[in-house]
C-alpha cells in the first residue's frame, strides 16, 4: 500500500509483563505506533531504545519532577524504515514534562516526516489550560518552528 497507517493509543499502562508485545501485535498492520501514558520511567538518559516485534521503539519516560502516569514512546516498523532513517530525536529537557512530548524525524526518498507524540494533562475543572499543558505546548512550538 502507498499509505502508512499510524496508530495513536493510551495504554494506560504498559509496565504489566508482556503489555508491550501485546500492543504491538496487536497494531502489527502499522508503521508506526505512538503510545502516551506508558508509565515507563524515564531511565539514566532521557530515552531508551529497544526491539520489539518487528518494531523499533524509542521511549521517553516520566523523571522524578513529572508525573508518575506519563510516559510516550514511538515505535517505527522494521519493514517500513531502516535504523539509518530515524535522523534526529527530540525531547524536552524541562524535568516537568518529561514523558509527555517525543519527537522522531525520519528521511525516506520522497518524504521527510517529523513523528510528534504528546501526552497533555486532563483539563481543570474551570476549563483554564494547567501549567503543564502550557510547558507541553511551548515545547512542541518551539519545536516545529525548528523544523526546515
Amino acid at each position: 500500500s502507498k499509505y502508512e497507517h499510524v496508530v495513536s493509543y493510551n495504554p494506560m499502562s504498559t509496565v504489566k509483563s508482556g503489555r508491550k508485545s501485546n500492543i504491538h501485535t496487536y497494531f502489527e498492520w502499522a508503521a508506526v505506533i505512538c503510545l502516551q501514558g506508558t508509565r515507563d520511567k524515564k531511565r539514566e538518559h532521557q530515552f531508551h531504545t529497544f526491539y520489539l516485534d518487528g518494531f523499533f521503539t524509542i521511549v521517553a519516560g516520566y523523571g522524578e519532577c513529572s508525573n508518575k502516569h506519563a510516559g510516550v514512546s514511538i515505535s517505527f516498523a522494521l519493514n517500513k524504515f531502516a535504523l539509518n532513517n530515524l535522523t534526529q530525536i527530540s525531547f524536552p529537557d524541562n524535568k516537568k514534562i518529561q514523558g509527555r512530548c517525543l519527537a522522531v524525524r525520519t528521511k525516506r526518498p520522497g518524504k521527510d516526516i517529523t513523528y510528534i507524540n504528546a501526552y497533555f494533562p486532563p483539563a481543570r475543572k474551570d476549563g483554564k489550560p494547567c501549567a503543564i499543558f502550557l510547558l507541553v505546548r511551548d515545547w512542541l512550538l518551539q519545536l516545529l518552528w525548528s523544523l526546515p
